[in-house]
């Protein structure tokens, strides 16, 4: 890596930093310690840069100077960005299959790990109903279609679509028409989950 000042070196690992990014905006995690985000973004940087270099090398017949010692190197540096970027979007698109290939029986081994309980049971694969209860003892029935997860925060936003507003026998007292119901964590007191969605 021709890196002669932290400036530099920097630059060029921003790559993965730009990956981590954009695969963290869809599956994030707890915030890292920086002296954590610094050692996998150097690994990966190291990792981007060592492709992008045998790219130029093998395909491109040293096109972008990847061996050059001269600085700033803005092919490199664009090339490494897009590097970046797209090992970001492979990333996002690795996963999504993965869970979308592991609906089948026997793939189900293959399917990542979750990262929270509130992930697990909003997979995309669920089709279970919902029964919400609220904090303010009113109880709503429907699907949980779309769903927000920050390991950050403490309460997270959902959307109970097909919804229903229902009595403590679940009888139904009317028909959400619209989108449905837009609902937090923070308002719930439970979600208990029954088959037939």
């Amino acid at each position: 890596m021709p890196a002669n000042t932290i400036f530099e070196f920097v630059l060029y690992i921003t790559s993965e930093f730009i990956a981590l990014e954009i695969y963290r905006e869809h599956y994030p995690v707890r915030h890292l310690s920086e002296f954590t985000q610094i050692t996998w973004s150097v690994i990966w940087g190291v990792v981007i840069y060592a492709i992008v270099v045998s790219v130029d090398t093998e395909f491109l017949s040293n096109n972008l100077n990847s061996r050059a010692s001269i600085f700033p190197n803005f092919k490199l540096l664009s090339a490494l960005f897009i590097a970046g970027y797209i090992g970001g979007k492979f990333g996002v698109l690795l996963q999504s299959s993965l869970f979308k290939l592991s609906i089948f029986s026997p793939l189900k081994k293959i399917a990542p790990k979750h990262r929270s309980i509130w992930t697990l049971v909003n997979n995309p694969t669920t089709t279970d109903w919902a029964i919400v209860f609220l904090a303010d003892n009113s109880i709503y029935m429907g699907g949980i279609k779309y769903f927000t997860f920050d390991p950050n925060s403490e309460s997270q936003e959902f959307l109970l679509t097909r919804a229903r507003r229902v009595d403590e026998n679940l009888n139904e007292i009317y028909l959400v028409d619209g989108i449905g119901v837009y609902l937090n964590t923070k308002d719930v007191k439970r979600i208990e989950f029954v088959k037939g969605y």
